[in-house]
């Protein structure tokens, strides 16, 4: 498995409950990274995107919107490097 950079994290995937009980994965965008001691942890946009489920799947809709393809490890959205 290749190590991944934060170069390649796009954003993070969450399931979130609406207020009829009904689960929806939505995507939290990188926004930047901040530094302390020299070590990089990512800033994540406060409001998701992709909330709506009627339009086909989570990773579709990624892929398409950012015109490359995804890999989801654990919670996190990297860039695929093969391509």
């Amino acid at each position: 498995m290749m190590r991944r950079s934060l170069d390649d994290l796009i954003g993070k995937k969450v399931t979130l409950r609406d207020h009829e009980g009904r689960t929806h994965d939505v995507l939290f965008p990188k926004d930047g990274t901040y530094s302390i001691l020299g070590i990089e942890f990512p800033v994540y946009n406060p409001i998701p995107k992709f909330i709506r489920t009627d339009r086909g799947s989570l990773r579709s809709r990624i892929e398409s919107y950012y015109g490359v393809k995804i890999e989801i490890i654990k919670d996190k959205v990297y860039k695929r490097k093969d391509e």
